[in-house]
């Protein structure tokens, strides 16, 4: 992605990074008005940041059994992009459980239900 792409995110307070940083510095991330690194350390951009095309949003992996409520609905919308749950369900890792957020009967709300084989599933959410 370019960097205007994740600049969005960035002011959401989410955390972005460049691929190729590698383990140097993990993430960025806006904090008391300033670009800091995980360090805490400030964090200058230059030309050549600002042109390179490996920018990403910062993701964690989650196993189900861990993922909140409000991780789920930020992946559902972000899986499908448009926030419009089931419309991708043959890929989606849910496709054969209750994910409809409308109704209570949802499996998040009911995790003792299912099995350890599908609770230690992971997903990714942004952090």
């Amino acid at each position: 992605m370019k960097f205007e792409e994740v600049l969005p995110a960035l002011r959401e307070g989410k955390k972005i990074r460049r691929k190729s940083w590698g383990r140097v510095r993990s993430f960025i991330i806006i904090k008391d008005d300033s670009l800091v690194d995980d360090y805490r350390c400030n964090v200058v951009i230059y030309a050549y940041d600002l042109e390179a095309d490996d920018w990403e949003i910062v993701k964690k992996k989650v196993k189900l059994r861990d993922l909140t409520e409000e991780q789920f609905k930020k992946y559902c919308k972000s899986f499908t992009g448009n926030g419009n749950y089931g419309r991708d369900c043959d890929k989606c890792v849910f496709h054969n459980v209750s994910c409809t957020l409308f109704y209570d009967s949802y499996w998040i709300k009911h995790k003792d239900l299912y099995s350890d084989k599908f609770l230690d599933q992971e997903v990714e959410v942004e952090e």
